[in-house]
């Protein structure tokens, strides 16, 4: 009996969980992505290979290029907010 109970408990938790997630695109062209942070439900940043940092303002949905270093082709590693 407990063993159909752990199984009914994860089939239900498996399918909630995996209800909250959708697909979104992001900028062309589209690099490797090393960091992201949202500093509130709505505004995400997301950095990454080659001086690639994108901002988002509708929780993810869509994402739009922002450059602040200009002059450098680094990677950018990490963000935080």
């Amino acid at each position: 009996m407990k063993k159909i109970f752990i199984a009914v408990f994860i089939f239900i938790f498996h399918n909630f969980s995996n209800s909250q997630w959708i697909q979104a695109s992001r900028p062309s062209p589209a690099f490797p992505l090393f960091s992201c942070s949202f500093p509130s439900v709505n505004t995400g940043f997301a950095v990454g290979y080659g001086n690639t940092m994108i901002k988002s303002t509708n929780g993810g949905l869509n994402w739009f290029n922002i450059s602040i270093f200009s002059n450098t082709a680094n990677d950018l590693n990490s963000v935080f907010l």
